[in-house]
């Protein structure tokens, strides 16, 4: 692959010799020998991995350049491809080429340590690409210094390229040693010609320099006082997390708690997430997260370094809880292995045959998962809404929902008889499908035959009603100021503030900093505010972590006058999309790549942006991120910034490339480009004429999840357009309207009060 990328795009790099050339490819006497020389191979790998991470990078230039000069121009120019559409054409497998574009091969981003570069100042010819490139591409650089190489910076005006005299200095003060490094100073914004390459305009170096080059090494009584500060931040997460734990063991009941106990004394070690806390290269003193990709991670890890998370069935593993801790190392030995036990892996090109779009049945009944069956991803069950529900359980939950987000006041004491005449059918499945259950579960609940469900039924038809003048009884609803149940009585409701930070954008409701965190909570809807109002008797830190379970979108912004975290996981958004040609048979392992580079994106730090966005996004995140995740704010990369009066709040947000991918998108070029999702993409699901945008999620949207999925892992389920997304999502009329009217009546009560 890299041979044929440096012979079409005229790439000029030595390339290493095969990893045939370590030996695997040879006949041994011994199990030993062989297994040396695959072991040899396999690091030699690494090697070609830094070429093709370079010759991607090079093909990217190459076409960038192209089409910006097409541009500029406005003339019309040979067709120039990329290198993925190139290789595509070469024969190689597209779902394959999206696991490389996903990999770090080509993550540029500064994440990735990388060998580095030596290069000659003066460029021995023209055609050596500039030290500004490299560093774009976070790659460090290295070249010798002395007065011919400063003398030709200065005279091409490329003094960033000189050390800092105090670097200098020290430098020169000191014996030569392995320990002893400079560092570039980042490049002042300068509109001077280029550096060496002349067919390239010279950029200077990001906002963050310093992740190009390798800081210099520490001592062990350094290493050993970093070592101890990274595990005093790791025992105060996992003391933070054990209270919050413990404050859901009090709450729950008896069979959750069980679980969670049970799981606790026993945790399991297949199919549960493993989250990795490492050293931050820019930062020793703090901690990076990382997913893992194995669960044979966890066994590098003693017990002292390793602590489980019962609630979310997460480990989370770092060496710095316990540094002199050892683990038995397990010697394999190849005597051992018989050869009828080794298996020849191969990976089949056909397209599967059976890719058949099915529409999904917006009222069909709820899925039944068998065992085995689908490969269902894992996720937490504690919060996830109930695919089905207990019938005594239901009138419990309906009552709630009604409460919390729309501000229902049942009458107390709560009336106990039953009603002369059964509800019809029609009116079940309206209720059950207003609040976000699945209309054909349980309609023999006793729920149904109480007088209560005729009081709830007249509220929602009053809310749901095409008649603007009519409401609900004033008696029954906490927007009515006049009743001491109101929802402006709670204490947080007087925190609240609305900032129309632009105008063509809906607004934020703000509500004051609570406890010891720097942020502040905001919410984009109405009907969002009132809820937080309604569960002010939540504390701020676990209140952030519950919406972070319902799936409500949020924010945690925070001043920037207090200065975010240092950024530790700054990620070079994709310029493009997975694309595919017109007619592309997608199959299962579209998919199946698709979950690992949604994998991959999700373990960056400032994801938990996807977790805060609600809908598809966070439920896609869930199986990479944990509720808790939410609750430290900003990462350190910020993506939102809103301005209240004189103060600038930010928060981590994600673009539309991110939150595209996430959703599983494709680029389907024909004469127009066509854009294709697994998953509805958020523009479309947070339209106002979305009927399933309930605002957070519910049963009923958690029945079509499990039913898509299982139709994908089947083979029947293919990427949708977004006109087949919008067909699919629009929903029920009157639902759409019911909507609108709460967050209207929402909107008008709050403008009223504030």
């Amino acid at each position: 692959m890299a041979s044929q990328l440096c012979n079409r795009f005229e790439i000029l790099a030595v390339k290493p010799y095969p990893p045939s050339g370590m030996g695997f490819r040879r006949q041994y006497r011994t199990g030993s020998d062989a297994y040396e020389a695959a072991t040899d191979s396999r690091g030699w790998f690494a090697v070609w991995q830094g070429l093709l991470s370079f010759c991607v990078a090079q093909a990217r230039r190459e076409y960038d350049l192209r089409v910006g000069y097409r541009q500029y121009n406005g003339v019309s120019v040979i067709s120039y491809p990329t290198w993925a559409e190139f290789l595509a054409e070469k024969g190689y497998e597209q779902h394959w080429l999206d696991g490389i574009l996903a990999s770090s091969i080509c993550d540029w981003s500064g994440s990735v340590e990388r060998a580095g570069i030596f290069v000659q100042i003066p460029p021995v010819d023209n055609f050596q690409s500039s030290v500004a490139w490299f560093t774009e591409q976070n790659v460090p650089v290295w070249y010798r210094w002395s007065n011919i190489e400063a003398d030709y910076c200065y005279e091409r005006g490329l003094q960033y390229m000189c050390p800092p005299h105090a670097d200098l200095q020290a430098f020169l003060s000191h014996s030569p040693s392995l320990a002893t490094q400079l560092r570039l100073s980042s490049p002042a914004p300068s509109t001077t010609a280029s550096e060496y390459d002349t067919s390239t305009p010279t950029t200077a170096f990001g906002s963050e320099p310093d992740a190009a080059f390798s800081s210099p090494r520490l001592t062990d009584a350094e290493r050993r006082k970093y070592s101890a500060l990274r595990g005093d931040i790791m025992r105060q997460f996992i003391k933070e997390r054990e209270q919050h734990i413990s404050r859901m063991m009090q709450t729950a009941d008896r069979r959750q708690k069980q679980r969670w106990i049970d799981r606790q004394r026993n945790p399991p070690t297949r199919k549960c997430r493993v989250i990795i806390w490492v050293e931050d290269p820019n930062d020793h003193g703090n901690l990076l997260r990382q997913k893992a990709d194995d669960r044979d991670d966890l066994w590098s890890y003693t017990d002292n370094q390793k602590w489980y998370d019962p609630i979310n069935t997460i480990w989370h593993c770092c060496y710095d809880l316990a540094p002199e801790d050892q683990v038995e190392e397990y010697l394999f030995d190849p005597e051992t292995v018989d050869p009828d036990d080794l298996v020849l892996i191969t990976v089949s090109s056909e397209p599967s045959s059976t890719n058949v779009t099915h529409a999904i049945a917006l009222d069909s009944p709820p899925p039944t998962l068998e065992s085995g069956q689908a490969n269902i991803e894992a996720t937490p069950d504690e919060f996830l809404p109930p695919t089905d529900y207990d019938e005594q359980k239901l009138g419990d939950d309906i009552l709630k929902i009604l409460k919390e987000y729309y501000g229902f006041i049942p009458p107390l004491p709560l009336p106990t008889s039953k009603t002369g005449t059964p509800m019809a059918k029609e009116r079940k499945v309206w209720i059950l499908r207003m609040l976000g259950f699945h209309p054909s579960m349980s309609h023999s609940a006793p729920f149904f035959s109480s007088s209560v469900c005729t009081i709830v039924f007249s509220f929602l038809a009053g809310l749901a009603a095409q008649d603007k003048s009519k409401t609900p009884p004033t008696d029954q609803w906490d927007l009515d100021a006049r009743d001491g149940r109101a929802v402006q009585s709670g204490r947080r409701f007087r925190s609240l503030c609305i900032v129309n930070s632009e105008p063509t954008n809906p607004p934020f409701y703000i509500f004051e900093r609570e406890g010891s965190k720097q942020w502040r909570l905001a919410v984009r809807s109405a009907a969002d505010a009132l809820l937080v109002c309604r569960l002010g008797h939540i504390g701020m830190d676990d209140l952030v972590i519950e919406l972070a379970k319902r799936g409500v979108r949020f924010q945690t912004l925070l001043p920037i006058a207090l200065s975010p975290p240092t950024p530790r996981d700054f990620c070079m958004p994709l310029q493009f999309l997975p694309v595919r040609r017109h007619g592309y048979v997608f199959t299962q392992k579209d998919y199946r790549v698709y979950e690992e580079s949604r994998n991959a994106l999700l373990a960056k730090g400032r994801m938990r942006a996807a977790l805060m966005r609600g809908g598809y996004p966070w439920r896609l995140s869930l199986n990479s991120l944990s509720p808790w995740d939410v609750v430290d704010g900003p990462s350190g990369s910020p993506g939102l910034t809103v301005l209240a009066g004189s103060e600038a709040l930010v928060d981590d947000d994600l673009n539309p490339t991110e939150l595209a991918q996430i959703c599983g998108a494709y680029a389907i070029t024909n004469n127009n480009i066509v854009i294709k999702s697994w998953w509805p993409l958020p523009d479309l699901f947070e339209k106002e004429d979305c009927g399933e945008n309930y605002g957070h999620w519910n049963s009923y949207r958690e029945n079509h999840y499990i039913t898509r999925l299982k139709e994908i892992k089947e083979g029947r389920g293919v990427p949708l357009t977004a006109k087949e997304w919008r067909d699919k999502m629009r929903g029920r009329r009157d639902l759409r309207q019911f909507k609108l009217r709460v967050e209207d009546k929402s909107k008008e009560f709050l403008e009223t009060l504030i």
